[in-house]
């Protein structure tokens, strides 16, 4: 709905009205100008950047040297003075600071580890829900990040619990 809505312009009269399905920047908390934020800079990468990123945490250094007058507009009208640090989008964010080699790795390696510890093959038993747990856990872990940012007590989480999900998906005493 958010998209039908935001793509004929507020066509759906129904939802007109109503701010949380018209994706703009004030949506979610200024999320939507977070994220139009991020895909402005990615595009405006050349292919070497757009290949590696600008660098972990210079998404606000390449806001300040910048030359894209759209984007210091939309900055300032959704936060004034306040700079602006990351995408609030985990891989949005990835993929400005990283490139896409790093995204596509990250991203991968999260997907695998949540396809694996949930969708096990192997002997179910009350020991392997263990596994399921952790892969469920990092599920929410991503879908949380699609509307925040890596922190670093949460990520060590997620690593924990995808480490700990493969110890016992490999463990003897599972099956």
């Amino acid at each position: 709905l958010l998209v039908a809505n935001t793509l004929s312009n507020g066509g759906l009269t129904f939802l007109s009205g109503v701010e949380i399905f018209r994706f703009q920047g004030t949506w979610g908390s200024n999320r939507g100008a977070t994220w139009m934020a991020g895909l402005r800079i990615f595009e405006n990468q050349d292919l070497l950047h757009k290949i590696y990123g600008v660098g972990p945490d210079a998404m606000s250094a390449y806001i300040k040297t910048c030359n894209d007058p759209w984007l210091q507009d939309l900055l300032k009208e959704c936060f004034g003075t306040a700079l602006l640090t990351n995408a609030h989008n985990e891989w949005l964010n990835v993929l400005v600071n990283v490139g896409v080699l790093g995204c596509v790795g990250y991203v991968g390696m999260i997907c695998c580890g949540i396809r694996e510890l949930t969708g096990s093959k192997t002997c179910v038993t009350q020991t392997n829900l263990i596994p399921a747990a952790c892969g469920f856990g990092m599920l929410a872990y991503t879908i949380n990040n699609m509307f925040s940012f890596q922190q670093t007590v949460n990520l060590v989480t997620m690593f924990i619990l995808f480490g700990m999900g493969k110890a016992f998906l490999s463990s003897k005493k599972s099956c």
